[in-house]
């Protein structure tokens, strides 16, 4: 593990904060999509959880976007935290980034799902060669991540398509499920490359789905574990 200093917190939605963390004499290099592991002392115990950042590498600073849970073991913790205050991680690592930029690439992801897949978007807009489809589901619009940043994505890039949906409120946009809607939107299935992040069931929900619409495994990326944890 390694020690870094938080230097800077911005509050981003009505739950989500994004914390830039300083590395004490060192630079870490990462593939986009891939996350560390914060480690906190919480009442005599170390509790660690997995996030992605959400910047470059080869810098000794990195961001986190992370999501409050009140009724969580470390987010509540981690929402505290001050300016200069530190904290422990591990080494990035992680399977879930663009595994090609040839073909289109397709990135569907529910609640904070959505900071690889943004991270990986941002990745393929940069270096890829096809179009982009970001599709994230949440339950409110106060919940959605990276809305505003998106939006300015996708004025300035002809290629990049993004969808939202909601489940527990009405809007002016797409409602439901978000994987439901990814027949719907997109012209063909075929030549793309499909990301998938967020909670377990939705992600296996959305790979099922995918499948019955003649998508091979190998053409759907995910971390690779969600299908354990709903069994």
């Amino acid at each position: 593990m390694t020690q870094a200093k938080l230097d800077m917190v911005k509050q981003t939605t009505n739950t989500v904060k994004q914390l830039e963390f300083e590395l004490d004499d060192e630079e870490w290099e990462f593939i986009p999509g891939q996350h560390t592991v914060l480690h906190l002392d919480v009442d005599g115990e170390d509790v660690a959880r997995p996030y992605t950042m959400i910047t470059r590498d080869g810098t000794d600073r990195f961001c986190l976007a992370i999501k409050e849970y009140p009724d969580g073991e470390l987010t509540p913790h981690i929402h505290e935290m001050e300016e200069g205050d530190t904290a422990e991680f591990d080494e990035p690592s992680g399977s879930l980034h663009i595994k090609g930029y040839e073909d289109d690439a397709v990135f569907i992801s529910t609640g904070t799902g959505a900071t690889p897949m943004y991270v990986m978007l941002r990745d393929y807009l940069q270096n890829g060669e096809g179009d982009a489809y970001y599709f994230h589901g949440e339950k409110t619009a106060d919940d959605l991540m990276f809305r505003q940043e998106l939006a300015q994505l996708e004025a300035e890039h002809d290629d990049l398509t993004v969808v939202h949906s909601l489940t527990d409120e009405s809007w002016h946009g797409k409602e439901g499920y978000i994987q439901e809607h990814v027949p719907d939107v997109l012209d063909s299935l075929e030549d793309k490359t499909f990301y998938i992040c967020g909670v377990p069931a939705a992600v296996v929900q959305t790979q099922e789905l995918l499948e019955e619409h003649g998508v091979g495994e190998e053409e759907i990326v995910t971390e690779g574990w969600e299908s354990d944890a709903v069994s």
